[in-house]
């Protein structure tokens, strides 16, 4: 499968409370993302999953049964995700097939650049 970007044009956040079921009683919380280029598969692109660092260490980044990336993160970096999609533009979702992980990606900006 080749490397996937999408430009990133908005975005759904959900908190979990907790669960008995197997598959994801261990999920804080997940955002979706939707994007510009809408795959066959709808307009959500990607997902990030968050869960606690003692449950991340057996999760790895992947790609859904339709494609579509999916990475997992602590719980603690959920702020830091937030306010990158709140305050920077334009944000891309990129699928790194080599290394099989997702990464979130801002344009470039110049050096020294201050936020307004």
């Amino acid at each position: 499968m080749p490397n996937i970007s999408y430009n990133v044009i908005a975005y759904r956040v959900h908190f979990y409370g907790r669960s008995q079921m197997t598959s994801d009683k261990d999920r804080k919380a997940a955002i979706f993302f939707i994007g510009n280029e809408e795959p066959p598969t709808g307009p959500v692109v990607a997902r990030i999953y968050f869960y606690s660092s003692e449950a991340l260490d057996s999760k790895q980044d992947s790609l859904d049964s339709k494609g579509r990336p999916e990475g997992h993160m602590a719980i603690d970096e959920i702020k830091a995700i937030l306010d990158m999609l709140r305050y920077e533009k334009p944000i891309r979702v990129f699928w790194d097939d080599a290394a099989k992980r997702l990464s979130l990606e801002t344009g470039q900006e110049p050096v020294g650049e201050q936020e307004s």
